[in-house]
């Protein structure tokens, strides 16, 4: 079954025979369970179940020597990322030490001086400080670390969590490397550096046996983890679970209450993403952090500084944190602009080549949009493509792959030509010389041509269910709402459940350009749905008939895909 997207359409279960039965929704519910492999008494979402911080390796080293720091008034320098785990990290720990007295200065760095650590850092550093706590970066800066230490005698802490290798171990005796991917079945693995973070000020919180409530921190570490693309395994399910919960307060707050706990920062954020219904804010959820407010702490990092978006989540004063707000809501449309913009110019381009690998470079694009739009373009064309902003010695730019394609792999073959580089299967930074640029372009064309690889866009439905079952006259009907809700966060490991209609018959196309209204066969309720696929979109039309791929979510119903019938 090939989908009006193009896609192969995988059925994982049927339930047709509960259709009409007292007991269809409990089946509804007891097959996503299932497909998903989680248990029931993994939706519990408490805190008193998590693994404790005594799990994290080296965690006690860390503590000790930051506890030294803070009694003797030691400055600790934080050294962060500008992405939203390394902004929600970063803040964690500021915040916590500095309302604990200790001396400490946030620092992050923008896409113009790049992630992580460097030589130049470690001599600014140097003058001011000799303990540096790395967040979200620093498992991988060998160099840049023993260099530190045979210079300056610095102490650093990483606290991170990305892949360790070989020279990362060997690092271990030159700092103190809080990572639980150091060993290899540590239940705290795939947690972010926003988790990661709150079990450090935990842990912190008990030697210095202080009376602080750490859990005002959850709303930030669940939005690190859901910008982060954390796979949904217990821990995270509670970490984020519990994080939405203090979020969604936070929005039902008013103003001055939230200033009283010290979240006016958050409570100014929210207000610029909350929609409503019936005169009611409607719940946050987990697609509102990912798709709204995590842009928005990102846009800082991307076409200014990060260390606006730092502030804003710090700020404790309402009318000093609606201005950041509004600043970095301002951020966010002129990000929403520069990438559509280039967007525009790099589609047209690419319409110029035959090419099957997309790489296409100007010098008059910003280099902070680079990913969204080779990430567009790749979706849209079907091709990997590489998207560079290019100065008067070095192309800077970034890869997105496409299903079916390792392109870590691929551009390991011509990595000679790199200067700096890195990535996974489907994603990679690159920076080149401007006068290897085009030799690249042609080389990486000519690997592609060897490549025996298809692009394997298969849709997995989670089962077949009437659109009569989840649609009442008010909406979506409540006990599949409650199924859903129940279900939630979704991510890795737990995605948002996909159901594909029975035959039903498009009545009408409304005017709005995002909704399709449609009659369905099956006892003719008509039935509203939503349609935010342009691609999709421009394919239907009243008449048709066909079965709808769908998903359930605040929003109501949307079509995501179909098959024509």
């Amino acid at each position: 079954m090939i989908s009006v997207l193009g896609r192969k359409v995988y059925i994982k279960s049927q339930i047709q025979d509960f259709y009409d039965t007292e007991d269809f929704y409990s089946a509804v519910f007891n097959t996503l369970l299932s497909l998903r492999n989680i248990k029931l008494e993994d939706l519990e979402s408490k805190l008193k179940n998590i693994p404790s911080f005594e799990l994290l390796p080296n965690i006690e080293s860390a503590v000790e020597k930051l506890v030294k720091a803070i009694k003797n008034k030691e400055r600790i320098i934080l050294y962060g990322d500008y992405d939203v785990d390394g902004v929600t990290s970063t803040t964690i720990m500021y915040d916590f030490l500095k309302q604990i007295g200790a001396n400490v200065t946030p620092v992050l760095p923008n896409r113009v001086s790049g992630y992580g650590l460097s030589k130049d850092l470690v001599d600014l550093f140097s003058k001011y400080s000799n303990l540096v706590l790395t967040l979200d970066n620093g498992t991988t800066a060998t160099e840049e670390i023993r260099y530190a230490k045979e210079k300056y005698n610095m102490d650093f802490i990483i606290l991170d969590h990305h892949r360790i290798n070989e020279e990362s171990e060997d690092q271990d005796r030159k700092a103190i490397i809080v990572n639980p991917n150091l060993e290899e079945d540590n239940p705290l693995k795939g947690i972010c550096t926003a988790g990661l973070s709150f079990y450090m000020v935990g842990a912190l919180r008990r030697a210095l046996n202080i009376d602080f409530d750490i859990k005002k921190y959850l709303d930030l570490v669940a939005i690190g983890t859901i910008a982060d693309v954390m796979p949904i395994n217990p821990l995270n399910r509670v970490l984020i679970s519990k994080g939405l919960e203090l979020i969604n307060k936070i929005k039902d707050m008013p103003f001055d209450t939230a200033t009283e706990i010290g979240k006016a920062g958050m409570k100014a954020l929210i207000n610029y993403i909350t929609r409503t219904e019936n005169g009611q804010a409607k719940l946050i959820t987990a697609k509102d952090i990912g798709f709204s407010i995590a842009p928005r702490i990102n846009a800082a990092g991307r076409i200014k500084k990060p260390i606006i978006a730092m502030k804003l989540l710090a700020e404790k004063d309402y009318e000093r944190a609606k201005i950041l707000a509004t600043d970095l809501d301002r951020l966010n449309q002129d990000r929403r602009k520069i990438s559509n913009s280039i967007f525009r110019e790099a589609y047209e381009l690419a319409a110029q080549t035959d090419d099957d690998f997309i790489v296409l470079g100007k010098t008059t694009w910003h280099h902070g949009v680079l990913g969204i739009v080779a990430g567009r373009l790749s979706n849209k064309l079907k091709k990997p493509t590489g998207i560079f902003y290019i100065n008067n010695n070095y192309a800077v730019g970034s890869v997105r792959s496409v299903e079916g394609l390792d392109v870590h792999k691929l551009l390991s073959n011509v990595s000679y030509m790199f200067d700096k580089w890195g990535g996974h299967a489907g994603a990679a930074g690159i920076t080149i010389k401007k006068e290897y640029f085009e030799a690249f372009k042609r080389k990486i064309n000519d690997l592609l041509k060897k490549e025996s690889f298809e692009v394997d866009r298969v849709l997995e439905v989670d089962l077949e269910l009437p659109l009569r079952k989840v649609y009442s006259s008010n909406g979506v009907d409540k006990n599949m709402s409650k199924i859903v809700e129940r279900l939630s966060p979704y991510g890795e490991l737990n995605p948002e459940p996909i159901f594909i209609s029975q035959d039903i018959t498009i009545s009408s196309i409304s005017s709005r350009g995002v909704g399709v209204r449609i009659k369905s066969s099956d006892r003719g309720k008509e039935i509203e749905l939503n349609c935010f696929e342009e691609e999709l979109f421009v394919k239907l039309k009243p008449g048709q008939r066909l079965k709808a791929i769908y998903n359930i979510d605040s929003y109501g119903i949307n079509m995501i895909d179909a098959v024509f019938c």
